[in-house]
C-alpha cells in the first residue's frame, strides 16, 4: 500500500426513554447494552428499511450472544431513521440510529443513551495500492487530496437526506 487514511466515520447511537428502565445508560458496550434491554424485558424498534443501520443491529445482536426480544417486544418500524426514531419513542422503545439524525431529530421523550463505543463506528478508508506512473497521476492525486485538510472539509460538508453526516477522525 502506497498511501492509506482513514478520511471519515460514521457513529451510530442507542437510544430509548429519558427513565431508561433497562440502565443502558450504564452498559460498558454495545453488546452489553442490548442484554440489558432483553433481561430488562424492554421493546426493541428495528430500523427494517435501513440497511445500514439494520446490519450495525444485527452486528449487535450476535455481539451480545442474544436473540432479539420475542414477540410485541420487537418491532420492525419502517420509514427513515427520524420516522424510526418516533416510532421508538411512541412505544416506549430502544433503537439504533446515525449520531447525526439523533441529534438533529430526537424525540423529547428520547435520549441518546449510548455512543462512542467501537462496534457502533463504521470507518471509511482511501487508499492507493500500487502505483504506476503512466496509470496511477490522477488516483495518486485524489488520494492525497482526500487525505488533506480541504479533502477533509468536502468529506465533512457531505449531507443528504439518505445519507448519514461522516465525522472526521481526530488527527493526532
Amino acid at each position: 500500500i502506497r498511501l492509506r487514511s482513514e478520511f471519515a466515520r460514521e457513529e451510530y447511537v442507542i437510544t430509548g426513554p429519558h427513565r431508561d428502565p433497562a440502565h443502558v445508560a450504564r452498559a460498558g458496550s454495545a453488546a452489553d447494552a442490548f442484554k440489558r434491554i432483553v433481561k430488562a424485558n424492554r421493546v426493541f424498534c428495528s430500523p427494517a428499511d435501513l440497511p445500514v443501520l439494520l446490519a450495525a443491529e444485527k452486528e449487535v445482536w450476535s455481539a451480545a450472544d442474544e436473540e432479539p426480544p420475542s414477540g410485541s417486544r420487537y418491532r420492525k418500524c419502517h420509514g427513515n431513521a427520524s420516522d424510526v426514531l418516533a416510532q421508538a419513542a411512541h412505544f416506549d422503545a430502544y433503537t439504533i440510529t446515525d449520531l447525526a439524525t439523533a441529534e438533529a431529530r430526537l424525540p423529547a421523550a428520547s435520549k441518546i443513551l449510548l455512543r462512542g463505543v467501537p462496534i457502533l463506528r463504521s470507518t471509511y478508508i482511501i487508499a492507493l495500492l500500487e502505483y504506476d506512473t503512466a496509470r496511477n497521476r490522477n488516483a495518486e492525486w485524489f488520494v492525497e487530496w482526500m487525505m488533506s485538510y480541504r479533502g477533509r472539509e468536502v468529506v465533512q460538508g457531505l449531507r443528504s437526506a439518505s445519507a448519514p453526516k461522516l465525522y472526521l477522525p481526530e488527527r493526532p
